[in-house]
């Protein structure tokens, strides 16, 4: 679906943008109507579509709101659902702050896209599934074509080549990560991490609610299923068994934590629901790991991941240097923003660097609907 638009057409405002703008800016109905000096009922009533915005009132709420004025006449794109979210809004995230995530994912699931119009997608292989969280895991690892009980290098390549999507936000205080399925493909929505296996973990924690979760499920019991998800995807309980076995040391655990990709404290936590460990010696290293409780030794670190697939779309079309200019022309958005973005995906010369140490696939995904190049583009993804 492409998002571009032509702005000669008849202004009308819409309504749902201004709304967008206005939860990305983290403003109340009353915030926004004491901005532009109107009464909270006007601003209500012109994002339900009720009344029209005059040019002189679109031109004080777009300055309000710090969006383009373009931005608010632009049609509305797909919508993005609430997924996952759900489970955490009665948490400690305040309902203004969760509508804010919702609006900054929602315009970048729309640069996603505005850019996939012109590629064939990799074909959706994950599909949501009965059963419990580690026989869900077992086959969440066929579907993402990994070996049942290998680690995963890289967890988000491997969901993009799946035909998932990934939204990758800015850092946004209390809000890690939200998964969804939109436009009939898996999203998942995730922040900055200064530890590459919590962002591994919370990112196979959102695809465990994507596989489990596709009717409601009480807050608790589904954050508790995806967590046991995600242990079981990302270290199989049959095979860590092995690695645990003997005496559990703290250097050991860090050996182990690089083999599989999460931390020291869930590979012992792991071993404790295995009953792999001896409640003494699972006592003195929680005393020997509590010095680390927000960051575990750097010798035992893990490479943070990025997403790929949206910045190499950008590459391909539009080169190096206008993608963010162009992106941010067609779908009105300010170009910092959009450059900041593309900034959070892995780029062409962080994959060459990568594809040194892992083997690379080739996606072909080219085969665009319209305008298309001569040549059939190639989306890159490495396992």
């Amino acid at each position: 679906m492409n998002l571009s638009f032509n702005f000669v057409d008849s202004k009308v405002v819409n309504g749902l943008r201004v709304k967008q703008a206005r939860e990305q800016a983290l403003m109340t109905q009353a915030d926004l109507a004491r901005a532009t000096s109107v009464s909270q009922p006007m601003i209500a009533h012109i994002e339900q579509g009720l009344k029209q915005s005059s040019l002189e009132l679109a031109e004080r709420i777009a300055t309000a709101t710090s969006v383009k004025l373009d931005f608010l006449y632009r049609p509305s794109g797909p919508a993005l659902p609430f997924g996952s979210m759900l489970f955490r809004a009665r948490a400690d995230v305040s309902a203004r702050k969760f509508a804010q995530t919702h609006a900054i994912a929602t315009n970048i699931f729309e640069i996603f896209l505005h850019l996939a119009d012109r590629f064939e997608l990799p074909a959706v292989k994950l599909q949501p599934t009965a059963g419990s969280p580690e026989d869900a895991a077992a086959l969440t690892r066929k579907m993402l074509g990994l070996n049942e009980n290998s680690p995963i290098p890289h967890l988000m390549r491997a969901f993009e080549k799946a035909g998932g999507i990934l939204l990758s936000l800015p850092e946004l205080l209390g809000r890690e990560a939200f998964a969804v399925w939109g436009s009939n493909r898996p999203v998942v929505a995730i922040g900055p991490s200064q530890n590459g296996d919590r962002l591994r973990f919370s990112m196979a924690h959102e695809i465990g609610h994507l596989i489990l979760h596709n009717a409601p499920t009480a807050m608790a019991r589904a954050e508790k299923e995806a967590h046991r998800f995600a242990a079981e995807l990302l270290a199989p309980g049959e095979a860590v068994s092995n690695d645990l076995r003997g005496p559990l040391t703290f250097e050991k655990l860090g050996a182990l934590k690089r083999k599989w990709g999460i931390s020291m404290a869930a590979i012992l936590y792991r071993a404790k629901e295995l009953h792999l460990v001896s409640k003494r010696n699972h006592d003195r290293l929680i005393v020997e790991l509590s010095p680390y409780k927000f960051q575990e030794p750097s010798e035992f670190s893990i490479p943070l991941e990025q997403p790929r697939e949206l910045r190499q779309m950008a590459e391909v079309l539009y080169g190096s240097s206008l993608q963010a200019p162009k992106i941010a022309a067609n779908l009105a958005l300010p170009e910092e923003f959009v450059q900041d973005v593309l900034d959070r995906y892995a780029s062409e010369h962080d994959i060459a660097a990568s594809n040194r140490r892992r083997k690379v696939v080739n996606i072909q995904s080219g085969i665009g609907r319209r305008e298309k190049p001569s040549v059939p583009h190639q989306l890159i993804a490495s396992n």
